[in-house]
């Protein structure tokens, strides 16, 4: 990961908003042995999103997700 998005997920400060992909794509990854992390904590997975680490998760809708396009348009360089 490059070192300026890591430090923005780091930042407590920053709103960290976590797509429903995302989701899919991580818990893919975890069956696959590519993060086999990732399958010990799968069942508290949503918990552990929201509460602990305290992530926004963004729904598959149209609207939200034009939102995060936009919104990730400004990071795009990073």
């Amino acid at each position: 990961m490059d070192p300026c998005a890591r430090n923005l997920i780091a930042n407590l400060n920053n709103e960290i908003l976590v797509s429903a992909a995302s989701i899919y794509e991580i818990s893919l990854k975890g069956h696959d042995g590519k993060l086999p992390k990732t399958v010990d904590f799968e069942s508290d997975f949503m918990i552990n999103l929201e509460e602990r680490l305290g992530y926004t998760l963004v729904p598959l809708e149209p609207e939200a997700m034009m939102r995060g396009a936009l919104r990730g348009s400004t990071f795009r360089s990073l």
